[in-house]
């Protein structure tokens, strides 16, 4: 008897959970083959989010408005989270810096 309301949560949850662990995976698995810079997450991210907006975008109805509004604010924490946690695997110094400063 549902109107859309659990499409809508449940859409939500995946794209939450889904950018948490793509951040977070796509840095550790990045780390394990150079040193990242704090470009790395922040792109993921960003293609998350980015990815967030066209699927909200392509099922957006106005009833639901405040499902999405809290969607996205779920959506935000877990990104933000996911950027933070993602912080411990970036270098501290870039690699192409340090390159830089050693032939100067």
């Amino acid at each position: 008897m549902s109107k859309g309301n659990d499409l809508a949560v449940g859409m939500t949850g995946l794209l939450a959970v889904g950018a948490l662990v793509f951040v977070t995976v796509f840095a550790w698995l990045s780390t394990l083959h150079h040193k990242i810079s704090w470009r790395t997450p922040a792109f993921t991210l960003a293609f998350c989010l980015a990815a967030a907006a066209v699927i909200t975008g392509l099922m957006w109805d106005s009833n639901y408005s405040g499902f999405i509004l809290v969607g996205w604010i779920v959506i935000s924490f877990c990104s933000l989270l996911a950027f933070n946690v993602s912080r411990r695997f970036v270098a501290r110094e870039p690699a192409w810096e340090e390159e830089f400063w050693k032939r100067t």
